[in-house]
């Protein structure tokens, strides 16, 4: 496989992974727009606290995901900027490594 062959691939698979992270963020915001960071129910509100648990733990579910794809999601970005930066220094010394 080529360098560029492999730039191109990881370029892909990198955009791949941005294109799952920004639906992630968009699920978590969608998910819990309407939900504030503290809820104060009285006694005739009781029933919502139930609904108000299962939002925060699909949230929660959410944001383990986000930040395992952001993980992988750095590492693509690494992997691409360390090829980015042999390449020159390949071309830079007249391509010998």
């Amino acid at each position: 496989m080529t360098g560029t062959m492999f730039s191109n691939s990881l370029l892909v698979v990198w955009a791949a992974i941005s294109a799952v992270l920004a639906v992630l963020f968009m699920w978590r915001y969608l998910t819990g727009f309407q939900e504030d960071n503290i809820v104060i129910l009285d006694e005739t509100e009781a029933p919502f606290a139930a609904q108000q648990v299962i939002v925060v733990a699909k949230l929660q579910r959410i944001n383990s995901w986000i930040k395992t794809v952001g993980g992988i999601w750095a590492l693509a970005f690494l992997g691409m900027v360390c090829v980015w930066v042999y390449r020159g220094y390949i071309a830079f010394n007249g391509g010998s490594a």
